[in-house]
């Protein structure tokens, strides 16, 4: 019995944890009355279909360092597919964005995220959750749509984030299976009533 219950307590974890990331990782939705960011363009704009609304962020400049330097590797390691040496450095910039997400709430890149961790998760997403933000994972959708990136060339610690963030389904596939590989092992049945 007490194996079954066990069992259970874990496809449970991994069922909440796989929503949870998806929640937290997608673009919260406009509600009906919410002001479209209307534009009207001048002449004298050289950039008139520009969205400057997408360059907003929180005024963190610790993030608003990382959110650069994610865009600016993504957007050469995408020129540039087969230098190792932009994989190497748009591998690192998306470590660091991911490890500062999950410095909020480390319990994602476990899998092992409980009700209790509601707040910091809350915390996380709104962290994170700036136009900026959203303008971070286009670029790394840009970056991993070249396949040019494994679950190899990140730590096994951010790389289920980077691949949920990146909306990549073939490093996902296997960082999911190393987080359960981590979540097993750590996993404290009570640390989470049910």
């Amino acid at each position: 019995m007490g194996n079954l219950r066990f069992l259970g307590l874990v496809a449970c974890m991994v069922f909440a944890a796989f929503f949870g990331i998806r929640w937290l990782v997608a673009a919260p939705a406009m509600t009906p009355d919410a002001p479209l960011p209307l534009q009207r363009a001048e002449p004298s704009d050289p950039r008139p279909n520009s969205d400057q609304s997408s360059f907003t962020s929180d005024d963190d400049s610790r993030r608003d360092v990382l959110r650069q330097a994610v865009l600016e590797a993504a957007r050469l390691f995408g020129d540039n597919p087969g230098d190792a040496a932009m994989k190497a450095r748009y591998a690192a910039a998306a470590t660091d964005y991911a490890r500062a997400w999950l410095s909020i709430a480390p319990c994602v890149g476990t899998m092992t995220c409980c009700p209790s961790d509601g707040p910091r998760l809350d915390r996380a997403k709104k962290a994170f959750g700036t136009p900026r933000d959203r303008r971070v994972r286009d670029a790394m959708r840009k970056a991993h749509a070249t396949g040019g990136l494994s679950s190899e060339d990140f730590p096994e610690d951010a790389v289920a984030l980077v691949a949920e963030m990146a909306g990549d389904p073939a490093i996902n596939a296997v960082a999911i299976t190393k987080a359960k590989g981590m979540a097993a092992s750590s996993m404290n049945p009570a640390r989470c009533p049910l």
